[in-house]
């Protein structure tokens, strides 16, 4: 009778602990129920990494089936931008361009085989980007009559938005052309004087990327040069004959007697 009251007030001190340890803890943080697989503890991207398309990776859950990864916004950790599940412990999105190109955040719960889901991982913060196209050519104060712009390919871009703007600071935008090529030639008439010129990359849904450093030209057509009558003769019915200028699409030709 001594034993069975001794091993019942330890039963008793036992569960008194244990409720004891489950408050303590909900003090602490969320309490993990029991048979709930625990929270996977991330591994890429790390923390601050910049990635053009994320491949997200983690640790294995005790007694997951499946996970489910959740990506939204730094600026606003309630809004989700995009989710789904997989069984394996990574995870490529197909449609990772319904990504903005911005500080971005990441998460992944998983799921046991009735469907029950554990707690969050912690938010992992992240930025994605387009690299900015690197331009090579024309070089810096060129004189150009007909500018040909080009730059090299990046990852992540659909296609290409060039800018031109007399501002060296681009807060106001003279022309903007789109191309899925590497190369361009305006084809608007492109008032003469200097003007700058940056490139960016823009994926399949329209998100920018980070723009190139930029570059300036001169436009200007080069004065024709002059091959008859030549200089200082005398003649009673002057043909007056030049060379062509690049750029030009008709002349002006001025005589006087000043």
């Amino acid at each position: 009778m001594m034993e069975q009251h001794k091993h019942s007030k330890f039963l008793s001190s036992v569960l008194a602990s244990i409720i004891i340890a489950g408050i303590g803890l909900s003090l602490i943080g969320p309490v993990l129920v029991f048979g709930q697989p625990p929270a996977p503890t991330p591994i890429s991207p790390a923390e601050g990494d910049s990635v053009i398309t994320p491949t997200f990776s983690w640790l294995a859950s005790s007694g997951a089936v499946y996970y489910e990864v959740q990506v939204g916004p730094q600026s606003d950790p309630n809004l989700e931008y995009w989710s789904d599940t997989t069984y394996n412990l990574n995870l490529t999105p197909n449609d990772a361009h319904d990504f903005p190109n911005e500080p971005l955040y990441w998460r992944v719960r998983a799921y046991d085989s009735g469907g029950n889901y554990g707690p969050w991982s912690s938010r992992i913060n992240f930025t994605k980007y387009i690299p900015a196209p690197p331009l090579r050519s024309p070089p810096n104060h060129v004189a150009v009559s007909e500018p040909a712009l080009k730059w090299d390919p990046v990852r992540g871009a659909a296609y290409y938005k060039v800018q031109v703007s007399t501002d060296p600071t681009f807060n106001s935008v003279d022309h903007t052309y789109t191309t899925y090529n590497t190369s361009l030639t305006p084809s608007d008439t492109i008032a003469h004087g200097t003007w700058y010129w940056r490139v960016l990359g823009v994926d399949a849904d329209g998100h920018e990327g980070t723009p190139s450093a930029s570059r300036y030209f001169v436009k200007h057509i080069p004065a024709p040069v002059l091959l008859s009558p030549a200089d200082g003769i005398t003649i009673t019915t002057p043909s007056l004959a030049w060379q062509a200028a690049d750029g030009a699409a008709y002349y002006k030709v001025d005589v006087t007697t000043d």
